[in-house]
């Protein structure tokens, strides 16, 4: 583990003053209420999300609401009303909260703050957590492409970091293992690394899709002896820069959709080949 090291980053004045410290208390779901003036309404999806929560509910998984006193003896609930919610919902009376001091203005902007300004966590940095924590599917995806010799990445780098077969196209991953069994995902793979050949370049997440498609469209490709061979003849780069181009031209056309259709036409081609020979 490493420490908290400030050491490369620019020093920056802090403003003179920096607010009432908060402090931490359990406080009873009875005694929180949310504000619509500034507070999200809880929709269809919100529901599925709070549900999604609940059905998992795990303290270890709960950050602490914050909240600040109102009029009444309650506590308007600045960032936390899904995870409280949630919380109620599995029969939970009262929840850990961190209570800051502010009035209707500051905590709206507190709200924002807290909602706007969080760096977000990308798909390469939720697999990375998924696999330390042993989730299947995670593992499962990352055995899959370290068999097809596919390096996924926990972050995006500077592309001069990039080598053929590295791959942060994590949704892509994720479809194309929900699509095809361990071996046919191996395959499909390794023969979308085939096509990689130019250095600093990563494995495109459009071909990823594109060869899902392509696959269900032409099971017997999975089977095929020459399939591999077949991939490496065609050049990731050329085939995607020639779908971006015709895509930015077709209005409505998508460069996964394009990128299918060649992968079709070309290896068909290539495998008519070897039945004339």
């Amino acid at each position: 583990m490493r420490r908290i090291d400030t050491s490369a980053i620019p020093p920056v004045a802090p403003p003179s003053k920096l607010g009432p410290a908060p402090d931490l208390r359990w406080i009873d779901i009875a005694a929180l209420r949310v504000d619509p003036r500034y507070q999200r309404e809880i929709g269809r999806h919100n529901i599925a999300h709070i549900r999604k929560i609940a059905g998992a509910f795990d303290w270890r998984l709960f950050s602490v609401v914050v909240v600040s006193p109102v009029p009444g003896g309650v506590f308007a609930i600045v960032d936390g009303q899904h995870r409280t919610t949630a919380a109620a919902l599995c029969g939970i009376e009262s929840v850990p909260c961190q209570v800051i001091q502010a009035d209707a203005a500051m905590q709206a902007r507190a709200f924002e703050a807290i909602n706007g300004l969080t760096i977000k966590v990308t798909p390469q940095q939720r697999f990375k957590a998924a696999i330390a924590a042993g989730d299947a599917q995670a593992t499962r995806i990352h055995e899959l492409a370290t068999r097809a010799r596919v390096k996924i990445l926990g972050s995006i780098p500077s592309t001069l970091n990039v080598t053929p077969g590295d791959c942060i196209a994590i949704l892509a991953l994720q479809r194309l293992a929900a699509t095809f069994d361990d071996e046919h995902c191996v395959l499909i793979l390794e023969c979308l690394r085939l096509m990689v050949t130019r250095p600093k370049i990563f494995m495109r997440s459009d071909m990823i899709e594109a060869a899902i498609d392509a696959f269900r469209d032409r099971p017997a490709w999975l089977t095929h002896p020459r399939i591999k061979a077949c991939f490496a003849s065609i050049d990731q780069e050329r085939a995607y820069q020639s779908c971006r181009e015709l895509a930015a031209r077709e209005n409505g056309l998508k460069i996964r959709d394009c990128l299918c259709a060649l992968l079709l036409e070309e290896i068909d081609e290539e495998l008519a080949k070897g039945k004339a020979a």
